[in-house]
Parts: C-alpha cells; sequence; structure tokens
C-alpha cells in the first residue's frame, strides 16, 4: 500500500468499526462469535466497496481487505474514529426505534436516554391527550414531535425525528385513522416514507387493514422506500395470514425483526415488527431489552443505509471588552490627523475606508479578543473538560464491549462515574452561575436578556436544515452551497427586470409647497446618538460595533460628521455601507424549501447611525407638513400596534350599536418591502417636498446595492439588488411608508395601515351598499399596486363580516380575480379579531402559548432559584399574556379566570408553594397583582397619553366628551368624562366607556401627574399594598430550603395540620404525640427537636426573644441584612431536623 495515505486507511478502518457499533458485540471466543462474524461478513462487500473509492484501489484485494478487518475486530481496541478529526464527514446509516412505551409523559427521561443516538423513534400507547403540550414531551436534539391522541385510555402514537434530518408531517396518508402517523424524509433526491401504527389487541375489523392498503398504495405512487413500524398485536414469529399477509405479500414488505418483543413466564411472541420496502437496504436490526418498569414490550431498531447530516462546529471571534485599554484606545484615535487626510482624499468611499481601516487598527490593539468554537450541538453547561472525559469514557466503553474483562469493567464503570460527576457538577455551576448574572443583571445586559432568552425559548441552532435545489431537484448539506442558494432566492425577490424599472412613471400629484434639499450635520447630534445606540444588536460586516462606537463616541464624532456631510454633498452613499450581510430565518412549513425562509440583514453601524442623522431631519419636515397619512402607525413615534386594534375595535362597537352590519377586510401584500419600486419612490420622494441634493443622495443610497448570505462562519458571494427598501437599515422603513402613503386615496372606505399590513373598513345598514364599495375600493387597490409594481396576495387576503342581525346573504368578494374568504376569525396585529366581537378564541390562543413556556419554567423551579424564576416570568411570560390587553379587556370573567390561574401557577412556581395554596397568599407573597387589575392600569395609563395628547390623533378624536363641555354652568367635576349609555354590554365594556369610568374614579393628584412616568407610578403606588416581608428574607436560601420556608410562612407545609386544613390527611396530630403539628409546635414545642432549638434560640441571641411570626416573615423594621440571618438559621433548622426530607 505504499503511496496511499496513512490518513485514509485509518478513516476506513473506523468508517468500518462505526457501522457495527451498533451491533450487541461479544467476546470473540464466546458462543455468539459466529453470529457476530456471520453480520460482520455480511457488511464486509458494502465496506470494502467504500474502502475502494475511498483509495481508488483494485477490486482483487477483497479477501485481504475482508481478512485485516475482522482481525482488526477480534482486537478489540479499535476507536471509533481512529482517521483525523473531521466534523464534516457523513454518516452512512439512519437509525429507526419503534417502542410501546404504556404512558409517555412520566418516562420522557428514560426515552431522551434510549433515543439519544437514534435518528427516528417511534412510539405508541403514548397516553396522551391534547391537555399535555408538546414542551412537556420535547426531547433535546429533536424536533417538535409528531403526534396523535385518543380521549380513550390506552392509545396515542408520536414520531420523534431528529434535528438534523428534513422531516415532514404527511397527513394526507393517514387518511384520518387516529392510530397512525406517516411522515417523509427526502435525502440526496431519495424520498423515504415512514408509517407509525398501532393496532389494539381487541380489534378485529377489517378497517385498519383498509386505511393501512389504502395508505401504502398511494405511498407507493411516490416512492419505492417505505418503512413502517408500531405494535400490531400480531405475532409475526408465527406465519402472518389474512389481510397483513395480502398487504405483505402484495406490496413486497419484509418485517425485518426476528426476535420476541414480549416476552412472559409462558410465551415469546413479536408484536413490534420493523417493516420495509424492497428497495430498503438494512443492514442491521434487533430487539433492545427494556426495563419491565417502563413497558412489558421491548424495543425494536433497525439501521438503514441512508445518509443524514452531521452539525457543523464553528469558529467565533469574542471581544473582551471589561479588558480595554481606554486610554491607549483614545488616544490613538485623538492622534490620527482625520482631516488633513480626508482633504488628501478624492471621494467619500475613500475617506470612508480609511476611517474603518484606523478604527479597526485601534481596536485591535486596545481591546483583546479571542476565538471561540461554538458547538450548537452542545448542552449549555459542557465544558473542554467534561467533553474529553466523555470521549474517554466511550472509548472504554468500547473496549469493554470488546474485551468483557474484570479490569476493563472496573475502568469503564470508574470513568462512567466520573463523568457522570463531573457532568452533574458542571450543571450545578451553569445554573449557579446563571442565578448570578440574572441577580447581577445591571452588568453586563446583553448576557442576561440572552440567559433569560435561552432559558425560555431553548437555545438557538445557528444552523440551517438540508435545502431542496428546484432547479436540479438536489439535496444542499453543504453550508456554503446552502449559503449560494438561499443568496440567489432572497436576492431575486428584491431584482426587477430592465424593462419594470424604465416603466414611465404614473401621476402623483405634488403634496407639499415645502422643500428639503440639504440636510447639514453637527458633531454633537451623531455623539448623542451615538450614546443611544443599543449595544445588544449585533455588528455588520465591517465587524464594527455599537459597543466600540460608545467607547469612543466622543473622539468619532468629529471625524463621522465630517464624512457624513461630505456623503450628503457629494449626493453619494459609501459603497461599503450599502453591504448586507444577510442571515436566514426559518419561519415555518417545510425547512428544506427556500421561501421558507426569512432575510435579516446586518449592515454597517456607523452606516446605520449615519441613517439616523438623516432620518431625525426628514422625519421632522414630514411631521411639520403633515404628510404622513393619519390612520399609519407602522415605524412611527408614540403609535403602536394596540393603538390601531383600539381604533379599529371601537369603530365595529360603534357599528353594532347602530344596528350596522361592519366588514373588515384584511389584505395581505406580497414582499411588500422587497418590491419597492426604486423610481417610483424617488418620484413620489420628489413630491413630497424632499428634493435637490438630498434626493439625489437618496438616489445613491437606494442603488448599487449588494448582500452576501451567511450560516455560521460559511459566507456566499455577494450579489446585486435593485429593487426594494433596504432591509434591516433605518431609513428603509420610513421609505416604505412613503411609498404607500397614497394607498387609501380615492376608498370609499377607512382605510388603516401598520406597516405593510393594510385593512379595510366598512360600515352600514345595507349589506349590499357594503359589497359594491369594498369591491369597488379592491379594483382601485389592484389598479395602484400594477401602477406602483407592488403585488397584494389575495390567497392570504380575508375578509371578516360582523352583524348582531342576521345577514340577509353572505357578501362576496373577489381581489385580483380570485375569491377572497369569508372568516369567522382573523389574526391583525397580533390580537385575533372574531365576527361575534368576542375574545374566546383569541385568549384560547393565548393560553396555549403562553401553557408551554409555563411548563418551561416548571422544569427550572428546583434548578434555578427564586429571584431568576421571577424575572423570567415577568419579563418573557407576563407580556404573553398582556399584549394588546387594553383592547381585549373586556374579555368576560369566564376568560379572565383562565388568564390568572395561569398567573398563580407561575406564581407557585416561583414560589415553591403547592396547589392547595390560597391564591390570597400567593399575591401576598409574591407582590403581584392579578392580571385583571394591572389591565385596567394600562388601560389608564393609555387613557393618559391620549388625554395629555402622546397618542395618534385618531384616537385623540374618540375620547368621550368632559361633563364641563355639556353643562352651562361651572361643576366641581367638570374635568370628568361624562357617561356614556350603551345598548349592547360589548360597547359598554369596551376601551373608551370602560376607561374613562376608571379614571373618574382616580384621585385628582393621579390624573394631574405632571408626565405619564410619575402617572404610572402614583398608580401603582394607590393600586398595589404594601410588601409585609423584605424581599431579601424570602429569597434567600438554597432553592429547597427556600421552597420549605415559603411553604411553611403560607401555611401549606408537610406539617400535619397544614395537610389536615388541605383535606389531605385525616388528623393534624404530630408523631411526638401532640394533637396539632402546626408551625408553632414544629418551632418551639415538639420534643423530636429539643436539642436543634436550643441550637436556633442561642444562634437568634442577638436578635431577642423571637415568635413564629418572626420566624416565618422576618422583621421589616431591621435592615436586610439582619433579616438573611435570621432566614439562614431558620432554614440551618429546617435541614438539621430532617423533617421534610
Amino acid at each position: 500500500m505504499t503511496g496511499n495515505d496513512v490518513c485514509a486507511w485509518r478513516a476506513a478502518i473506523g468508517c468500518f468499526y462505526c457501522k457495527l457499533s451498533c451491533i450487541p458485540v461479544t467476546f470473540v471466543f464466546n458462543n455468539d462469535f459466529f453470529r457476530v462474524f456471520k453480520r460482520v461478513i455480511c457488511n464486509l462487500n458494502c465496506l470494502h466497496r467504500i474502502y475502494i473509492l475511498l483509495l481508488q484501489l483494485s477490486h482483487y484485494i477483497q479477501h485481504p481487505f475482508n481478512a485485516t478487518l475482522i482481525i482488526l475486530l477480534i482486537a478489540g481496541d479499535i476507536h471509533p474514529n481512529p482517521g483525523p478529526n473531521s466534523e464534516s464527514s457523513v454518516s452512512s446509516v439512519l437509525s429507526l426505534l419503534h417502542l410501546n412505551i404504556r404512558s409517555l409523559r412520566n418516562k420522557v427521561k428514560y426515552l431522551s436516554s434510549l433515543i439519544d443516538d437514534i435518528d427516528i423513534a417511534c412510539i405508541t400507547v403514548t397516553h396522551l391527550d391534547n391537555s399535555i403540550p408538546n414542551s412537556a414531551i420535547q426531547i433535546d436534539g429533536f424536533s417538535e414531535p409528531f403526534r396523535k391522541y385518543r380521549n380513550m385510555f390506552g392509545r396515542g402514537v408520536a414520531l420523534y425525528v431528529s434535528e438534523t434530518l428534513v422531516a415532514k408531517r404527511r397527513i394526507d396518508l393517514e387518511f384520518g385513522h387516529d392510530e397512525m402517523i406517516w411522515s417523509q424524509i427526502k435525502f440526496r433526491n431519495t424520498l423515504y416514507l415512514i408509517c407509525n401504527v398501532y393496532r389494539p389487541p381487541s380489534y378485529s375489523g377489517a378497517g385498519l387493514w383498509h386505511h393501512l392498503r389504502h395508505s401504502i398504495e398511494t405511498a407507493l405512487e411516490e416512492t419505492p422506500n417505505l418503512l413502517i413500524t408500531g405494535d400490531l398485536n400480531i405475532d409475526f414469529l408465527k406465519p402472518v395470514r389474512g389481510d397483513l399477509c395480502d398487504i405483505l405479500s402484495n406490496y413486497n414488505l419484509t418485517n425485518v425483526i426476528t426476535e420476541p418483543t414480549r416476552q412472559t413466564d409462558t410465551s415469546s411472541i413479536l408484536l413490534d415488527p420493523i417493516i420495509v420496502s424492497d428497495t430498503v437496504n438494512v443492514i442491521f436490526s434487533d430487539v433492545i431489552d427494556i426495563e419491565r418498569t417502563i413497558s412489558d414490550h421491548d424495543a425494536v431498531f433497525a439501521i438503514i443505509n441512508i445518509p443524514v447530516k452531521i452539525k457543523h462546529y464553528f469558529k467565533r471571534k469574542v471581544w473582551l471588552y471589561d479588558q480595554t485599554d481606554i486610554n491607549k484606545l483614545k488616544g490613538m484615535i485623538n492622534s490620527i490627523p482625520w482631516f488633513d487626510t480626508f482633504t488628501n482624499l478624492s471621494n467619500v468611499n475613500e475617506m470612508c475606508n480609511f476611517f474603518t481601516e484606523k478604527f479597526h487598527d485601534a481596536i485591535d490593539k486596545c481591546i483583546p479578543s479571542k476565538e471561540i468554537l461554538v458547538r450548537d450541538s452542545d448542552k449549555p453547561w459542557m465544558n473542554g473538560m467534561v467533553r474529553r472525559n466523555i470521549r474517554k469514557r466511550d472509548r472504554l466503553k468500547k473496549i469493554m464491549f470488546n474485551n468483557n474483562s474484570e479490569s476493563n469493567k472496573n475502568k469503564y464503570k470508574h470513568m462512567r462515574n466520573k463523568v457522570n460527576n463531573m457532568i452533574k457538577r458542571a450543571k450545578e455551576i451553569f445554573y449557579e452561575n446563571i442565578n448570578t448574572v440574572i441577580d447581577n443583571s445591571n452588568n453586563n445586559p446583553k448576557v442576561y436578556w440572552k440567559l433569560l432568552g435561552n432559558l425560555i425559548r431553548g437555545k438557538k441552532n445557528t444552523d440551517i436544515s438540508p435545502l431542496l435545489d428546484s432547479t436540479t431537484n438536489e439535496i444542499i448539506y453543504d453550508n456554503n452551497r446552502k449559503c449560494e442558494l438561499l443568496n440567489n432566492y432572497f436576492s431575486s425577490v428584491c431584482t426587477q427586470s430592465e424593462n419594470v424599472i424604465d416603466k414611465e412613471l404614473p401621476f402623483f400629484e405634488k403634496r407639499t409647497d415645502s422643500i428639503l434639499s440639504e440636510i447639514h450635520i453637527v458633531s454633537s447630534e451623531v455623539e448623542d446618538i451615538i450614546k443611544i445606540l443599543d449595544v445588544k444588536k449585533a455588528s455588520g460586516p465591517d465587524g464594527i460595533s455599537h459597543r466600540m462606537l460608545q467607547l469612543l463616541s466622543s473622539e468619532i464624532s468629529i471625524p463621522l460628521s465630517f464624512i457624513f456631510n461630505y456623503s450628503l454633498s457629494s449626493c453619494i452613499f459609501p459603497e461599503s455601507w450599502k453591504i448586507a450581510h444577510v442571515m436566514p430565518i426559518f419561519k415555518a412549513n417545510d425547512a428544506s424549501i427556500v421561501s421558507n425562509y426569512r432575510p435579516i440583514s446586518l449592515l454597517s453601524c456607523i452606516g446605520k447611525l449615519f441613517e439616523r442623522v438623516v432620518y431625525k431631519h426628514i422625519y421632522i419636515f414630514l411631521i411639520e407638513n403633515d404628510l404622513i397619512y393619519k390612520y399609519q402607525s407602522g415605524f412611527l413615534p408614540n403609535n403602536s400596534t394596540t393603538h390601531q386594534l383600539i381604533e379599529i375595535y371601537h369603530s365595529i362597537i360603534s357599528s353594532l350599536e347602530n344596528y350596522e352590519h361592519s366588514i373588515l377586510i384584511f389584505c395581505d401584500f406580497s414582499k411588500a418591502f422587497d418590491r419597492v419600486w426604486h423610481k417610483g419612490l424617488l418620484h413620489k420622494l420628489d413630491n413630497y417636498g424632499i428634493s435637490g441634493p438630498l434626493l439625489r443622495w437618496v438616489a445613491s443610497y437606494l442603488s448599487k446595492r449588494k448582500q452576501a448570505v451567511f450560516i455560521n462562519d460559511s459566507l456566499s458571494s455577494l450579489k446585486p439588488i435593485n429593487a426594494g427598501v433596504p432591509q434591516g437599515s433605518v431609513l428603509g422603513p420610513l421609505f416604505f411608508l412613503l411609498y404607500i402613503n397614497d394607498i387609501s386615496c380615492n376608498l370609499s372606505s377607512l382605510s388603516r395601515l401598520f406597516a405593510d399590513d393594510t385593512s379595510l373598513s366598512y360600515a352600514s345598514y345595507d349589506l349590499n351598499l357594503i359589497e359594491t364599495e369594498a369591491k369597488r375600493d379592491l379594483l382601485k387597490l389592484e389598479i395602484w399596486s400594477n401602477e406602483w409594481l407592488m403585488s397584494f396576495n389575495p390567497n392570504k387576503t380575508e375578509a371578516l363580516v360582523i352583524s348582531t342581525r342576521q345577514l340577509p346573504f353572505v357578501p362576496s368578494f373577489t381581489f385580483d380575480n380570485t375569491p377572497i374568504k369569508i372568516t369567522n376569525h382573523h389574526k391583525h396585529l397580533g390580537v385575533i379579531l372574531s365576527d361575534d366581537c368576542k375574545w374566546n378564541v383569541h385568549v384560547e390562543s393565548i393560553v396555549n402559548k403562553v401553557t408551554k413556556y409555563i411548563a418551561t419554567l416548571r422544569k427550572l423551579k428546583l434548578i434555578l432559584n427564586r429571584n431568576t424564576l421571577e424575572k423570567m416570568y415577568l419579563t418573557y411570560i407576563r407580556p404573553l399574556l398582556e399584549y394588546a390587553c387594553e383592547v381585549w379587556d373586556n374579555c368576560g370573567t369566564t376568560n379572565s379566570l383562565l388568564l390568572e390561574k395561569i398567573n398563580l401557577e407561575a406564581a407557585r412556581i416561583v414560589t415553591g408553594l403547592p396547589i392547595f395554596t390560597k391564591k390570597e397568599f400567593l399575591y401576598l407573597e409574591t407582590g403581584w397583582l392579578p392580571l385583571s387589575k394591572r389591565r385596567d392600569a394600562r388601560k389608564l395609563s393609555l387613557f393618559y397619553s391620549i388625554v395629555n395628547n402622546l397618542a395618534p390623533t385618531f384616537l385623540i378624536d374618540l375620547l368621550p366628551m368632559y361633563i364641563g363641555n355639556i353643562a352651562p354652568y361651572n361643576l366641581r367635576n367638570a374635568d370628568l368624562f361624562r357617561e356614556q349609555h350603551f345598548r349592547l354590554q360589548l360597547s359598554k365594556n369596551s376601551f373608551f366607556p370602560s376607561t374613562s369610568k376608571l379614571w373618574n374614579d382616580l384621585h385628582n393628584t393621579i390624573r394631574n401627574s405632571p408626565t405619564l412616568s410619575s402617572f404610572k407610578s402614583n398608580l401603582k403606588k394607590s393600586m398595589t399594598v404594601n410588601n409585609i416581608y423584605d424581599k431579601h428574607f424570602i429569597s434567600y436560601g438554597p432553592r429547597k430550603l427556600n421552597i420549605l420556608h415559603n411553604r411553611i410562612r403560607n401555611r401549606a407545609s408537610a406539617l400535619s395540620y397544614d395537610l389536615f386544613r388541605a383535606n389531605l390527611v385525616d388528623s393534624p396530630a404530630c408523631q411526638c404525640g401532640h394533637p396539632c403539628e402546626d408551625s408553632y409546635h414544629f418551632f418551639f414545642n415538639c420534643p423530636l427537636y429539643n436539642n436543634l432549638r436550643g441550637t436556633l434560640i442561642a444562634d437568634l441571641a442577638w436578635y431577642g426573644p423571637v415568635n413564629v411570626n418572626i420566624l416565618c416573615n422576618g422583621d421589616t423594621n431591621i435592615s436586610s441584612t439582619d433579616n438573611i440571618k435570621i432566614a439562614k438559621v431558620v432554614q440551618n433548622f429546617l435541614r438539621r431536623s430532617g423533617r421534610f426530607d
């Protein structure tokens, strides 16, 4: 073999060993040798072909090759990966497992361990119903499971697929069968369809076989590659007869499992087959013994030679800002002869490049950095030491399997125990650090928010699933090719053909005689904007971050203002600031389709700083000349989704109050931001008064932009784009608003805009009139979109018909020759509007969403401390319960209680209190207000903004009349609002009537607060009960001891009296014989703890005489430090007593 790379030999041997790692290998000289040997020989031909391709050798070396591999196997000490450490290698096998688990919910941890190295896991008899969210059964490393449930006991199927595979649920193959799930996996132009099915033992009908036959027949029309598994409750050790036999023979299907899967003292039967079509190459299959406490069935698995994607590691540069030599950095920047150099440069591009070069030079010398290896697949607590010892453990495990000696067993067990302890300690350290970081959140807000987000939403996987190249029908795995594929798609969306670009401009009327043609920037406004930049934002292609700019805000403001002014005067926007690095973000549906990804563009931070300054001047000009459409709420200060939703709901309610029909049509723009016609935008800007040098600068800003897509450390080539407003920019959204600003002109309806969300609103007694006007308006929108090269998506456009009267007919609308769907519910700006004007569907969607996050919080209940859990809930979860709640606060008592139930459950998790704790105690313990009171406070705060002209004019116009404006004489309550009377309860409980009543009930000092922040502060004081506990006292201590302390304080502990009060035990008596074991008896009287009690009293002698109230609640009259001393002594007593172990 002279001349061949030894690494290739090692790689081939490693491949061989890994192929056999799934076989339960035993010591070679025992009785099972020939069984294993036979399996090895069956795989040698395949391995030989792999090796021949690897080394490009003659096929005549097969026998020496086989013999060499057998000798290496017998040696028993082959390393699983003896070749070079290549993270880009692709496995050639896919693993499939099935288990009848007999109730999944409480066995997720066991299943997670079982399928750790499995690609597809099919589970039957899950006992799951719709009350159990996916988050409760989610397993790390797997996509969200496909599942079905039934209400009767003993049913339910689920299917887990590794995140490394491209999978899709195939409901169309299930034909409504309750115990069958189909999924597809596509790899390198080959489609595999997988079925998981359960057949009850008492089932005798032909319905299942009919469904299965139909499914298989339909599936085979797409691909010959089928994998079918499950619990069929038919013994495959005996000849299969009847319908199943016909199915197997007719479609050439084979069961590859040959060992029994359910064994008792009297029988051994095979109920759990893996059935494959003849085109599927199964290289190994077997049965795995399962603990009988888990299931009375064993698991089955098979190895199929289908390649799967391997996750890639990548390197990232991290700046160590806390080690910055700030004096040296400022000195270097100040020593640069900016203006002498600028005057010798010929254009703004050279100035920009010179600044970037010198800035980077100073940063590199004064801010230390390091390169880290990012492993997305790693657990968050994983570190290098643990990783190295895991590899050692796995090597010893392989050696033990091949040579089952006592010495090898002991070595492996020792290393296994060591790794387990290291993992346990690594987790403890990780969560301790989380508690520390979150408790000291002011030190590093970026780390704080990242940690909270990862804990609640889960760690983001920056890798992208394999993508389908639709032109070649090829699956792309390589990140570089994925980048090119995605960039081709993203850039095509933002590209218009030359004949379209040069289209004749439509007429557009001049909107103002005022002109903004020039902008002059001073260094002070540059410095002021730098100081308020968000340091959490990512840097752009030039690698300069907001944090770097803020370190030198004063030093760089003058040279930057020079560059900015030169750019404006020369009407040229620097080329390097036009380049965007685009990060693809998966939206929904099939992850292999490029159109299911959206781009997030990262632009130069300095370029965006420049945009902010220009934005300020243009925005002021537009506002001063009243040029922005009144009902546009997107991307504008003092405007929000809540404002628009309140106005929409108010108009609906007003129509119903007047017995009118109300119809809303929600129009969906197609790729709105990416389709903006540059020539048309410049034409409109000119007619909005932006002209001369500034308009030419905008033309330069829009033109000749380029973008590249990045995935981890892979970057595509640059692609030009010639349409759309720059994604991720500051000026882009403002320019888009101006581009669609005239869309409502000449419409009969009231058109409301929020960025690209457009809604049309109609109200009338006459439904025919509404239908006629709506059709006319939709035609006008078609004409407008054609003129300005925008497009609507009629398939996503929906209409909502609302009325308290019986409809004489169902109206119909068409948009671009496509019928518009009449729907019962529509989600607009994050809130679900219903045709009955009620909020049941919306509240249900909130509950479903938040329940998943509450389940995550519950998992962390005993891991994180109380303060961290509380911050997680208040920061990430409670806002979901309150989004736009000012709009839907009239949701009714039932819905309000549903939301409050979640709030109370979160309080129980945070405090550790049990379910029988009274809600009054939970509010007192946490200091939280009920959500209903918080909604009142939010409504009043918004009402204050409206009253004081801090809200959009369309809301100010809706304020009720003051009493003083009605009465002909002076009244003491003249500044209060007149009470309105309504026909409908919906109207009475809507925002303006209900909030004006709350406003009138406020004290004058609160209503007359000088600022919004002071109003909120005064309102909070009036609504909040003073906390009777020292917050440091109630949150002190290790988590489990802190929970015990909390429970005793709230009379919800495991003391007999507390359990008796909750009807959980029959007697409140203590084990010592005392008739009542309450907290007083436990701390002061029980003879079981006399010795410990002496220590307790002695350790608190500094305080003086103590009572139960002091031990449980602390003392708000002393310092937090002294309260912590009390808590520490009490918790030490609880720990040493062993009463709650």
